[in-house]
């Protein structure tokens, strides 16, 4: 009985299982679009809804990682979302997705190749398509090295506000799992509700609908 379900739409420079989204940097595999193209067809024959997350915090699918290397960030190669605490410089590298402008436009880009894509099957553009429910902005996203939790909600405010300017017909989320900035906890210093992770949960949602 489900009505919305959630998929990838997005791989970096890592092929794996023949899905390669975007093997470097502006290049797009018109083969896994393709595929992409008969999943929306197949969501849409069982009336069903689809939240399509555009990248990946963390490094398994190339994710924010794949940008800061594409944009040769100083440190990129120590690069590493999933760097354990304390956090330290492949963490900081990591970071530099939500703020560096290569990696900002990069990603904006890809936004734009993937919402005005037209479907081989339907002749539907992606932003036009009633089968989607939502845009997620990233899976999980995070910015460890930031205690004001105000990087990621800059981030979520500039990039909803350029996916709303291609498309005014989906939702768009953030794909956040949580986390205050100041949040009374038991302990007190418990650590999602004092900005360890880098966002804010409710300042974060004011910007995405």
């Amino acid at each position: 009985n489900l009505a919305v379900i959630r998929t990838w739409g997005s791989r970096e420079g890592v092929t794996k299982y023949g899905v390669d989204f975007q093997p470097s940097s502006g290049v797009y595999n018109e083969t896994t679009f393709v595929n992409f193209d008969k999943l929306i067809k197949e969501v849409s024959d069982r009336d069903l809804k689809l939240i399509i997350s555009l990248v990946n915090n963390w490094d398994t699918f190339g994710g924010m990682c794949q940008y800061v290397k594409w944009c040769n960030v100083a440190n990129a190669s120590l690069c590493d979302a999933e760097a354990p605490y304390p956090f330290s410089t492949p963490t900081k590298v990591h970071d530099m997705f939500y703020t560096n402008e290569c990696t900002k436009n990069l990603y904006k880009n890809y936004v734009a190749h993937f919402l005005n894509r037209k479907n081989t099957l339907t002749g539907v553009k992606y932003k036009d398509d009633p089968t989607i429910f939502a845009w997620e902005l990233a899976n999980e996203p995070r910015v460890r090295t930031d205690p004001t939790c105000n990087i990621l909600n800059n981030w979520i405010g500039e990039m909803s506000a350029y996916i709303k300017s291609i498309d005014s017909n989906h939702i768009v989320t953030t794909g956040s799992d949580g986390g205050y900035k100041n949040k009374t906890s038991n302990p007190p210093w418990s650590w999602w509700y004092h900005c360890n992770e880098g966002h804010d949960y409710i300042p974060n949602h004011l910007w995405a609908d």
